[in-house]
């Protein structure tokens, strides 16, 4: 027979309280109202990457000069720098827990790649910039200028709008 005074007893659950509903206060105006919470954020961002995206046309058509190939190649160089930043301000404010899966998957495809095969290849940029032969001609360096501006300014845009637009 056992004791009800020697039997161990089990410690006491402990209680979580019940949650309580989160209250949102209604928008208090026309612009909170269609563009979030957070719309002084929103419309900065945008208007700055407009203001950027503009610089970056002039800057094409200046350093292209006379040459109508120049001014395709820089602007080329920018619009895929432009794509690229979009896809990865996507890829860091992705939207739900399904999209988020797939950025990942993606995610680690794309790095096996970068790690790579890119890494060679900026590997030789890097050399022939440090040790050159023939030398990088200064339309390279503004080449890669607008290319890292494009994608910066495109990543930040879609990033912030992505993250701060009508947030749910």
């Amino acid at each position: 027979m056992t004791d009800p005074i020697d039997s161990p007893t089990p410690p006491p659950k402990p209680t979580i309280p019940p949650a309580t509903p989160q209250l949102t206060a209604p928008p208090s105006g026309p612009f909170e109202e269609v563009l979030g919470r957070y719309f002084g954020n929103v419309i900065f961002t945008n208007l700055f990457g407009l203001v950027i995206l503009l610089l970056l046309a002039w800057a094409c058509v200046e350093l292209g000069g006379a040459s109508t190939t120049a001014q395709i190649s820089y602007a080329l160089a920018g619009l895929i720098g432009a794509l690229l930043g979009w896809a990865s301000g996507m890829y860091f404010a992705p939207h739900g827990q399904g999209e988020q899966n797939k950025f990942v998957t993606l995610g680690q495809a794309v790095s096996a790649f970068a790690s790579g095969y890119l890494v060679s290849k900026i590997d030789r940029f890097v050399e022939a910039t440090l040790f050159p032969q023939t030398g990088i001609t200064t339309g390279e360096w503004h080449g890669a200028a607008i290319f890292v501006a494009a994608f910066l300014n495109a990543a930040l845009v879609v990033y912030s709008n992505r993250s701060y637009f009508r947030e749910r």
